[in-house]
């Protein structure tokens, strides 16, 4: 951790009026900001408040968090910077290479700021790997200076190849015309404005060497402004399907077998500001998960300026609704129901209603005897809810002291519900497996005592997404009684540690990149609330009988399923809120009570094997919840990995399925 973010940051009486009304609005008026303050120290300390003065410095309600100019500038002085000892090393080693694939870059011009367009040529020619082309496709720019300034340079360099359309076409006709002069093995896409770092096509062929076989690479990007200064770095997370459903995370820097973009139909024309997004995923429906590679490094510096999405996609209001027409057209590809939206700062998937009533059975499990009342809770989820439940059963948690569960008990009997208790098991993974077994829904959901759904229509939401194809367990965005948000998804290692995701979050907040308000895939989610077909949860022969805590029992559920090639998806549609105190979401909790530090144990025998999940990156640190930088990166193993001469670790990540969940469904 760099010493920026070891330490809280500046007090209060640095702050500015303007900072104190937006701190005020992400708190949810001055009361409620007030009781955060409060809360917060009791339940985080003072990281607490270090995390809400970045937040309330760095973030926009509907936009990206942004890492602090001055921890990230250090960072990248510190890690990211090729220094001209560390070139020489790069030079060294690309000579013991058996092969070096040429590398086209394709670059389609039309009328850019003649200063940010030489930028960007000479960024391709400052780079340390030797065997690129730069394929330069001018879209009839009517700027009386484009011309001779790509002339001259490409008199001065020859893998500099031109050509100048007669009539512009846009975006998508002059990609193609670059593309028409490509001769490389890999393509890799470039914007007249953006600019490479002199390293990135180092890493882009070092990792086409690690995988053969791959098709699409796509490295970690940030942003550079008009006087050169870079923020707002997006450490992305190995390919994951439901958030490249989401937002186009490959974008850059996106680079493709050309044979592949060739077979695929190259440049669809009539999707321009989403034609590389529409490319990528006509690509991926060909590629098998290990043939799509992440490089976690900075590898593209995307220009901010007025009429750049970079820096607002209003700036381009054709892109969006050539997004959702490129995503719609990839679900009828593979024939999956449903539809795709733009929402303000993604798309939002949309799945198809369900096919004939589903009979749905909800598994209560009740951790304490004072957090709910079962007719209570029952009556008012049989009211609140938009579909028919089938049944509830409910499972006494071995946390229950004796006293409780006997009165739990007898109110259950009294009104003729089926429970399950210490004669079903002495832990509470084989309490709610007995209740499974005795469920009659074909659907499963496991419901924490007390938790209440914010919306009707939770639970056809929840079952739909759990009846998507691939898809194993759906899982939900959890709040507490106060209106923070407590999980977006759980990060796992082998170490035992299963970490809540954008813990602690305001409510006017997306997240991380909208990551807390985006759907994606997940290692595993909260068991607070998740839905589960019941073939599925039969398969694997339901939770592990050994785990104490439905924290650890869901998470190994989410990972067994997986290797079976189902994957865990996490959804924002549905919100649950949390009754006090009732249920642990911290970003590590896995010591706080006797039985979570038992299965943090069993866990970390049972999964030593995960040492860096691949839906979080190792530029962000493991120590802080809220996507912060790690200083310095960490390496890795468990994926193609290498050693860069510098000593860095060098890691290519491949998309953590087992099966692809893009494959096509049967008509």
């Amino acid at each position: 951790m760099s010493a920026n973010q070891s330490r809280p940051p500046s007090g209060p009486s640095r702050w500015r009026p303007s900072e104190i009304k937006r701190a005020i609005q992400l708190g949810g008026g001055l009361r409620r900001t007030l009781w955060l303050l409060s809360h917060l120290w009791i339940t985080e300390g003072w990281q607490g408040y270090a995390w809400r003065i970045r937040l309330v410095r760095n973030s926009a309600p509907a936009g990206p968090q942004s890492t602090s100019s001055n921890d990230y500038r250090s960072w990248y002085h510190r890690h990211d910077s090729l220094d001209p000892s560390q070139r020489r090393a790069l030079v060294s080693d690309m000579q013991t290479w058996p092969h070096r694939p040429l590398i086209s870059v394709l670059m389609p011009v039309f009328n850019p700021r003649l200063e940010w367009l030489e930028q960007a040529v000479q960024s391709v020619r400052a780079q340390a790997y030797p065997d690129w082309e730069l394929c330069i496709a001018d879209d009839a720019s009517t700027h009386a200076g484009v011309r001779p300034l790509l002339q001259g340079l490409a008199r001065q360099e020859p893998r500099i190849k031109l050509a100048f359309r007669e009539k512009n076409g846009h975006i998508c006709a002059a990609s193609n015309t670059a593309l028409e002069m490509a001769g490389g093995e890999f393509v890799a896409l470039l914007d007249h404005d953006d600019l490479l770092p002199p390293q990135a096509l180092y890493w882009v062929a070092r990792a086409a060497l690690a995988h053969p076989d791959a098709g699409l690479i796509y490295s970690d990007e940030d942003k550079i402004d008009e006087k050169g200064r870079r923020s707002a770095p997006y450490f992305k997370p190995a390919f994951n399907y439901d958030l490249f459903l989401s937002q186009n995370m490959v974008s850059h820097l996106g680079v493709f077998r050309r044979a592949l973009v060739e077979a695929v139909g190259r440049f669809r024309e009539g999707l321009e500001g989403s034609q590389d997004y529409d490319l990528a995923l006509r690509c991926v429906e060909q590629l098998r998960p290990e043939q799509i590679v992440h490089i976690p490094r900075v590898l593209y510096h995307w220009r901010l300026h007025g009429n750049s999405t970079a820096q607002d996609m209003a700036a381009k209001p054709y892109a969006s609704a050539a997004g959702e027409s490129a995503l719609n057209a990839h679900l009828a590809r593979l024939n999956q129901r449903g539809a795709i939206r733009y929402a303000g700062y993604g798309y939002q998937y949309l799945p198809a209603p369900l096919e004939g009533p589903q009979r749905i059975s909800v598994v209560v499990y009740l951790q304490r005897e004072t957090a709910v009342h079962p007719a209570a809770m029952k009556a008012h989820l049989a009211k609140a809810t938009d579909h028919p439940i089938l049944e509830f059963l409910w499972v006494l948690c071995p946390s229950l002291t004796v006293a409780e569960e006997s009165r739990l008990a007898a109110q259950l009997a009294a009104s003729d519900n089926r429970y399950f208790g210490s004669r079903h098991g002495l832990t509470i993974a084989s309490r709610v497996n007995a209740a499974a077994q005795s469920a009659a829904g074909e659907q499963l959901i496991l419901l924490l005592g007390g938790a209440q759904p914010r919306h009707p229509e939770w639970l056809t939401q929840l079952a739909t997404h759990a009846m998507r194809p691939g898809v194993g367990v759906a899982g939900a965005r959890l709040w507490d009684h106060n209106g923070t948000l407590m999980q977006a998804g759980l990060f796992v290692n082998g170490a035992g540690a299963l970490a809540s995701g954008h813990y602690g979050q305001a409510p006017q907040y997306k997240g991380y990149f909208g990551r807390s308000a985006l759907n994606q895939s997940f290692h595993a989610v909260s068991a607070a609330c998740i839905a589960i077909r019941h073939s599925l949860f039969d398969s694997v022969e339901g939770l592990a009988p050994e785990w104490k805590t439905m924290r650890y029992a869901v998470a190994d559920l989410c990972l067994r399923l997986s290797a079976q090639g189902h994957r865990t998806l996490w959804t924002p549609d549905v919100n649950v809120k949390l009754p006090r105190s009732a249920h642990d979401e911290r970003w590590h909790a896995c010591g706080q009570v006797p039985e979570a530090a038992e299965d943090a144990g069993l866990w970390s025998r049972q999964w030593a094997g995960i040492t860096e999940d691949a839906h979080y990156n190792p530029n962000l640190s493991w120590e802080r919840p809220h996507f912060e930088l790690a200083s310095p990166p960490r390496g890795g193993t468990g994926h193609a990995a290498g050693t860069a001469p510098d000593g860095v670790a060098c890691v290519f990540r491949t998309a953590p399925y087992a099966a692809a969940p893009w494959a096509k469904a049967s008509p």
